[in-house]
């Protein structure tokens, strides 16, 4: 005796340009989806029973301070607004680091198109020369080398140029330097 078993999915499929239809999941057949449950083995379970009445009593109270279990704050339950942040942005936040040569050159990277946009890229290799990368930190590190193969000689430190930029734009239209601040910024 062979015996075979296949399953369907059952997927809903909206065909008009009106969604709302077919999220509404409404049931025209509430003794189809018992069989459909009978037929896949749902009804054999054991739950011992379900609930005829439930009577809920909750309480709700915002959080306007919190504290990190062993964190930076020292134990110290810092003030929080949800106004400001969601609380995940706040307790998910992680320290800042160092920027990576990878950061550094994808700067670099977008100052280079912007400034070839505005006809300006002859302004490249003074800001390269003004701004170079960095040393490796860790001077055998293959990883690193190719990245500086792949940039080429004439790349330069794209959050340096940033942070010069900051103070004084060194002669560069205010519209790109604002569009590029607000790229490494973001």
């Amino acid at each position: 005796m062979i015996t075979t078993t296949t399953w369907h999915r059952l997927e809903p499929r909206v065909r008009g340009a009106e969604a709302s239809l077919g999220l509404r999941a409404a049931v025209h057949d509430p003794l189809w989806l018992l069989g459909r449950q009978w037929q896949v083995g749902e009804l054999l379970g054991e739950d011992a029973a379900s609930p005829v009445a439930v009577r809920v009593e909750t309480a709700e109270y915002g959080l306007d301070r919190w504290r990190a279990a062993g964190g930076a704050s020292d134990g110290v339950a810092v003030h929080y607004d949800p106004a400001v942040l969601p609380l995940e942005v706040v307790v998910e936040r992680e320290p800042m680091v160092a920027p990576t040569l990878r950061l550094r050159l994808d700067a670099w990277t977008r100052l280079a198109e912007l400034l070839r946009e505005a006809g300006m890229d002859d302004r490249l290799p003074g800001l390269a020369a003004a701004h170079p990368l960095p040393p490796a930190r860790v001077p055998t590190d293959p990883a690193e080398e190719r990245f500086r193969l792949l940039a080429g000689a004439g790349a330069g430190d794209g959050l340096g140029v940033a942070a010069a930029l900051e103070g004084d734009a060194g002669g560069l239209p205010s519209e790109l330097v604002a569009a590029f601040l607000a790229w490494v910024r973001a």
